[in-house]
């Protein structure tokens, strides 16, 4: 593998979640556990230039002690794909695409104050699931699960939790029928679940594509799309929630990120695009700067 490392980031999370870095990283998630009893969760990644991410996260970089307990510590030799991470009663629940000799199923972990759950399997198809995307309700503390299946018709799931985790829904798709649908992001605003994806509409890996806005009605999902773009690569699709206020960004070519702010009575203005030169630019800088301006 010929990866070029860009830049490190400790995340530490209290009782709010900061951002999640969605492009290829290496990654190590642990926690500490202090003489106090406190529990600090963390979650370190580098930003590299490889294409996918999938078996090159969960890179160690802390040596074991007493007071560490790292979760997933033989991933990256497994060549599981990224995590993504929530906050659960102030203790972390974590969701990745596990590799296997038939493929890559989703699982679930969680940290009860003291170890990390064995991984629970969600999604274990023949097929591959990948790009788990974890969602919490902070109304009811209720947990959403989004992910992608990869197979002849690649489609975009969802899976909820109480907030005690005692029992998962069935699978709903998401993506309307026949769509080619992948990599999903979700967050809630005024209790109700938004989703985005990327779609292909002429075959997995073709172009031109469409970001996709999905709004959850019961079991039932109502999508719209919000952009076209030629770009390639992945997309890489993000919806946020913050101060009543709720866009979209995505990757829109090799140097620039597009992103939209949905109107107060539906609708979305006009698509705008901030530049970026490397990846952690784009990550770490840019679409930081998108949500600043969304906000304003």
């Amino acid at each position: 593998m010929n990866s070029e490392r860009r830049i490190a980031e400790l995340v530490l999370f209290g009782g709010v979640l900061a951002a999640v870095v969605v492009a290829p990283a290496f990654s190590e998630v642990g926690v500490r556990v202090h003489d106090s009893g406190l529990v600090s969760t963390y979650h370190l990644q580098i930003i590299v230039d490889d294409p996918e991410p999938s078996g090159i996260a969960w890179q160690r970089y802390y040596s074991d002690d007493p007071g560490r307990v790292v979760l997933n510590d033989q991933g990256v030799t497994n060549g599981d794909g990224a995590p993504s991470m929530i906050l659960r009663s102030t203790l972390p629940v974590v969701a990745w695409a596990r590799n296997s000799p038939a493929g890559y199923d989703v699982v679930v972990s969680r940290f009860t104050g003291s170890s990390w759950t064995t991984p629970e399997i969600l999604a274990g198809s023949p097929a591959d699931e990948l790009d788990p995307a974890l969602v919490l309700d902070p109304s009811d503390g209720s947990i959403h699960l989004l992910y992608w299946i990869l197979d002849g018709t690649p489609r975009v799931m969802h899976r909820q939790a109480p907030a005690d985790l005692s029992s998962w829904s069935a699978p709903v798709v998401v993506s309307e029928p026949g769509e080619i649908a992948c990599r999903p992001s979700g967050a809630i605003r005024d209790g109700v679940l938004h989703i985005v994806y990327e779609v292909h509409g002429l075959g997995y890996g073709t172009t031109p594509r469409q970001i996709i806005h999905a709004t959850q009605d019961g079991t039932e999902f109502a999508t719209e799309v919000v952009a076209t773009t030629q770009h390639d690569g992945d997309n890489w699709p993000q919806v946020h929630s913050a101060r009543g206020k709720l866009w979209v960004d995505w990757i829109d070519t090799h140097c620039d990120m597009g992103w939209t702010l949905q109107q107060p009575g539906g609708g979305w203005d006009p698509i705008q695009t901030e530049l970026y030169e490397t990846p952690e630019q784009r990550d770490y800088r840019v679409r930081r700067q998108v949500r600043i301006l969304a906000l304003q």
